[in-house]
């Protein structure tokens, strides 16, 4: 009867999803910021946001291991819902920052849970090596639905609806809260933990991930292509799609949405592909993109810069599928959501680093050709070190 129950978490885990996708914001945040904000302080005001993610994933992996990763799941979605509201009825220089500060709160309370509870409920279910391919049918829909909320998106602002796309996001945000909240917690994973236990949770945890030269090469390879693949998607894509000449927000919710169709049509193939666990050379595809693709975007010049954006895409929107099975596979179930906060939370402060030096550089085209760079140095050669001698 439990594990009946249980799988109703893949069902919800999907319906979730597809509330997730509602990113109408995606193509016009971009104007908005620049009404009120400069290039410099743009890439302040995403530096705040994530440096707060980074700071509170630990501590907010740690609540949802004791009170339950649905429950976190849940808080985090009523946070997001109330930083959505503020800045769709407050788009100031204020109500920017007071959204920035609780949208890092928000999200770090679903970040690395949401997927910890899906991995757990497919341990629980003895299902663990369809956990990838869950996930990737989860990216096609996230995908896919967002390419259409992000056209809707950037029509209604274009017809003057300025703050629609923001309120609509509040509004998913919050229709997703009793979903959480009707999730099943698995019972393995569900060892009474109270908050009195916090440091030993925190010492456990870090232990975990600590505990071998394998866990330890794989966890810095998930925080910096965590970091640097993200930052490139959530943040430096609009501004790219600005400086090589896409100035209108409708005709940014065209191109975005044709990205979205293209990493939902890619993770539908993979799924279709491997049944069980992914094979171990997947541990080699986001640091390979990263490197071949974010260097020669400076030399080139549309339409080569326009097609470039789709393998550009990808990394930043895969990491659960390509990456994060390595990881939680080797981590303990009673910490694997404080665990996964941890290198989350590492991942998230490199994402605002990046976010915060894109304010000394030129422009996005000349950053990402930078980020490259440091991709075909640090990410290639640490890939291939796990790939030969560690698993």
């Amino acid at each position: 009867m439990f594990n009946i129950k249980l799988q109703d978490n893949i069902k919800l885990f999907y319906i979730t999803t597809f509330l997730r996708a509602g990113n109408f914001w995606v193509p016009v945040w971009i104007a908005l910021y620049n009404q009120i904000l400069t290039k410099e302080q743009i890439g302040y005001f995403w530096a705040i946001n994530f440096l707060v993610v980074g700071i509170l994933e630990i501590p907010t992996g740690i609540i949802a291991d004791i009170i339950g990763r649905k429950y976190a799941c849940a808080i985090g979605a009523f946070i997001m819902t109330i930083a959505f509201l503020v800045i769709g009825i407050y788009p100031t220089l204020m109500g920017i920052l007071i959204y920035s500060i609780l949208s890092g709160i928000g999200e770090a309370f679903i970040t690395g849970t949401r997927s910890v509870l899906l991995y757990d409920t497919m341990k629980q279910l003895g299902r663990e090596n369809e956990y990838a391919k869950v996930q990737t049918y989860g990216l096609v829909i996230f995908e896919g639905l967002m390419a259409v909320f992000t056209i809707f998106g950037g029509w209604i602002y274009s017809l003057g609806f300025e703050r629609a796309p923001f309120l609509l996001r509040s509004l998913f945000w919050g229709l997703s809260i009793p979903l959480f909240m009707a999730m099943v917690e698995p019972r393995f994973s569900s060892t009474k933990q109270t908050f009195s236990n916090f440091n030993r949770i925190l010492k456990k945890s870090v232990e975990d991930i600590t505990k071998n030269r394998k866990i330890i090469k794989i966890s810095l390879l998930y925080i910096f292509t965590f970091g640097i693949s993200t930052a490139v998607v959530r943040f430096l894509m609009q501004p790219i799609l600005v400086d090589i000449g896409f100035i209108d927000s409708f005709d940014r919710s065209i191109i975005s949405a044709a990205l979205k169709l293209w990493i939902a049509t890619m993770a539908y193939f993979i799924a279709r592909r491997y049944k069980n666990s992914l094979p171990n050379f997947y541990i080699l595809v986001i640091p390979l993109i990263m490197a071949i693709i974010y260097i020669p975007f400076k030399y080139l010049a549309l339409p080569w810069t326009l097609l470039l954006l789709f393998p550009l895409a990808i990394p930043g929107n895969s990491r659960d599928v390509f990456l994060s099975p390595f990881v939680k596979k080797e981590l303990v179930p009673d910490y694997r959501a404080t665990s996964m906060s941890i290198l989350n939370s590492l991942g998230t402060i490199i994402f605002g680093l990046v976010n915060l030096l894109y304010g000394f550089s030129a422009n996005s085209i000349q950053y990402i050709f930078i980020l490259g760079i440091l991709s075909l140095i640090l990410l290639i050669p640490l890939a291939v070190n796990i790939f030969k001698r560690e698993i």
